[in-house]
This record gives structure tokens, C-alpha cells and sequence, in this order.
């Protein structure tokens, strides 16, 4: 999955031309086509291998995988508040502060006081990923 995020980086700045335009034009970037071309392949090859291992399931067995390839780093906390319209307020150890939706607090069964871990979206660092209890 690391490798995905790489692809991920690349395609990103690749697509919008605009931040790297002057880069492709000068030849300071002229390696980014052959780079993207790479870690496609790279996928295309870990899917084969993972296809042939995994033929019935295949969908439920990427979402199960994802943990062993990932590094994702849990953030500890607590859940401090919810408040009347439900959002939750999760305080970090280190004091930083993200609001929980309140579709999480009931698919999580949280409440007041819960010790959580998180995670951050890849995108937006700002929202949550994932929750667990501790």
C-alpha cells in the first residue's frame, strides 16, 4: 500500500499541471512520466500476486489487508465532549483537537470519557479515518 501513496503523490502533481508545468517544461521533471509508469506497474504486479492468492473474496480481503502494508499512525486521546447536535470533541495526548462527526459517535458507540485512537484522512488530515477503543 506504500507504493500506492506514492502513485498517489505523483498522479496528484502530474494531473494538475499547473504546479509543475515550469518544471516539465524546463526538463527539471523528466523523470515524473516514467515514475508514475513505474509505480502503476509495481500495483498491477502486487495485485496479480495478490489476485492469484486471494481468487474468492477479493474485495473483503483488500479492506482486511490494508493494516498489514500501511504504517498508520494511531493518535491517543479521549473523547472530551459531545455536544447538542451530537458532534464529539477528541482530545489528543499531545492536546491537538478533532471534531467527530455524529454518524461516528453512534457507529462507534462513543461516549464521554472514551479512551480513542485515531487516524487521519490521507487527504485531509484534518478529518478522521478511523476510530478504535482502547
Amino acid at each position: 500500500m506504500k507504493s500506492n501513496m506514492h502513485t498517489y503523490l505523483i498522479s496528484q502533481e502530474g494531473s494538475h499541471r499547473l504546479t509543475i508545468d515550469n518544471d516539465v517544461t524546463e526538463g527539471n521533471a523528466p523523470y515524473l512520466l516514467r515514475s508514475t509508469v513505474f509505480e502503476l506497474i509495481n500495483i498491477l504486479l502486487w495485485y496479480k500476486v495478490f489476485s492469484d492468492r486471494y481468487p474468492k473474496g477479493l474485495d473483503k480481503k483488500i479492506q482486511n489487508v490494508e493494516p498489514m502494508y500501511s504504517e498508520i499512525n494511531w493518535i491517543q486521546g479521549e473523547l472530551a465532549e459531545i455536544n447538542d447536535k451530537g458532534y464529539g470533541t477528541f482530545l489528543s495526548l499531545e492536546g491537538r483537537i478533532w471534531s467527530i462527526p455524529p454518524g461516528m459517535i453512534k457507529q462507534y458507540g462513543l461516549q464521554v470519557g472514551d479512551e480513542l485512537e485515531i487516524t487521519k484522512k490521507a487527504d485531509n488530515n484534518k478529518h478522521i479515518d478511523k476510530i478504535r477503543k482502547q
